[in-house]
């Protein structure tokens, strides 16, 4: 007669190995951050979920929640960047250099 376990599966006439459960191996998600700048975007987003996030980190969070695309959220931060740059040197002129 076969004995069945508390979860249900025979324990008689399989091999020990079978009966174990095996180790999953862990897989990354594709979307993990790949530059620096995502890296910061997403510091960023668990810093506004955890209400320690800077001023500035809460401008950009907010600026990018309308956008789902990766691409279209790296652009809105990285114009704070280049906005941050042209204010520092005095607001250059399009195609000059500070």
């Amino acid at each position: 007669m076969t004995l069945l376990s508390h979860l249900g599966r025979p324990t008689v006439g399989f091999p020990s190995y079978v009966l174990r459960r095996l180790p999953r191996a862990v897989v990354e998600p594709p979307d993990l951050p790949s530059s620096p700048e995502e890296v910061a975007m997403r510091e960023a987003e668990f810093a506004v979920v955890q209400h320690y996030a800077t001023e500035d980190q809460q401008r950009r969070v907010e600026a990018m929640s309308g956008v789902r695309a990766r691409d279209g959220r790296r652009r809105i931060w990285m114009e704070f960047d280049e906005t941050a740059g042209s204010a520092l040197c005095g607001g250059p002129e399009p195609g000059e250099q500070c």
